[in-house]
């Protein structure tokens, strides 16, 4: 009996040790899913943290796209710029740079990398020309070469090996285009890469600036070699103004303008009815019926200023009827 009994008791104690170990695996299991879901919660909003950190100093540097002249905002600067378009106001056509709109903090720390670069050129160092046509490359070549030189023995040797300085020369067919008698006309502009051993044609931004909407020009911008059509379908006006040929080559800049001469200065032609007589004499009751118009050196009829024109008697001897 005693030993059934104790057997018994045996029995009931591993099953009730058993009951306690298998309640510690499940407490245990349940604890480390726990433990697992607030550690993804938690590097979660790490990330997240991190992520908003880093999109406020992204934010504190933001580009000021407003036009210096009209104060238009032009959005579309910032894409322009990444592509090396030269940045022109939608509104009134007027150049543009893109500048950036820096916090106090990173400003300080953006002039002290600033005075450490020491043999960046300077934009104004860099030494352009101008060549109409083909004729004075040459030139152009030798005088850029001199500027180089100079700028080179005004400063200081580097022991460090520096880029190999250049210049560029703006090629244009033409400085002017006369439309009197041929209404359109063609435009080819180049770039040439000029240093002390060697002469390129490279591939420049080229933009044409036009305030004239009587002038269209087709294409107004692409890459060098660009050509150009210039077409003049109406009056413009003003008979002589100027356009403007912006290059922008290896992140330099440069622009020259091409005069435009749009052809003879307007007139007024004029007859009279009956039988286009000029003469009428005092006190006596006739009526002269005088048709006038503003024409252009082809006699082409332009009509804003024929509607401007206004009839003004000399004397008092005359009466003039509304037109």
């Amino acid at each position: 009996m005693k030993i059934f009994q104790i057997s018994s008791f045996n029995s009931c104690c591993s099953s009730f040790y058993s009951s306690i170990r298998c309640f510690e695996g499940v407490l245990r299991n349940h604890f480390l899913a726990i433990f697992k879901v607030h550690f993804y919660i938690f590097f979660v909003l790490l990330l997240i943290g991190s992520g908003w950190v880093y999109s406020q100093e992204r934010t504190k540097v933001k580009y000021d796209v407003k036009c210096n002249k009209c104060g238009h905002e032009n959005p579309q600067w910032i894409d322009e710029d990444k592509k090396g378009y030269v940045l022109y106001c939608n509104n009134c056509g007027g150049l543009g740079m893109l500048t950036e709109k820096i916090d106090s903090d990173v400003k300080t720390k953006s002039e002290n990398n600033q005075s450490k670069k020491t043999n960046e050129p300077n934009p104004s160092d860099i030494p352009w020309e101008v060549v109409i046509g083909g004729a004075a490359i040459g030139a152009a070549v030798v005088a850029i070469r001199k500027k180089l030189k100079k700028s080179k023995n005004n400063k200081k040797e580097n022991k460090q090996k520096e880029e190999e300085k250049a210049g560029y020369i703006l090629q244009l067919s033409t400085k002017e285009f006369d439309f009197s008698e041929e209404k359109q006309g063609n435009l080819e502009v180049r770039v040439i890469k000029i240093t002390e051993t060697s002469e390129k044609s490279i591939n420049a931004a080229i933009q044409i600036i036009n305030p004239e909407p009587a002038l269209h020009i087709q294409p107004n911008r692409g890459t060098t070699p660009l050509q150009c059509k210039l077409v003049l379908k109406d009056q413009p006006k003003e008979n002589q103004f100027k356009i403007t040929v912006i290059a922008n080559a290896e992140g330099h800049q440069y622009q020259k303008d091409i005069q435009i001469n749009a052809g003879g200065e307007p007139k007024i032609v004029f007859e009279t009815a009956p039988n286009n007589k000029r003469s009428l004499r005092p006190d006596i009751k006739r009526l002269i019926a005088l048709y006038a118009q503003v024409v252009d050196a082809n006699n082409k009829p332009i009509d804003n200023l024929t509607e401007s024109m206004v009839f003004t008697p000399i004397g008092d001897w005359a009466e003039i009827s509304e037109p």
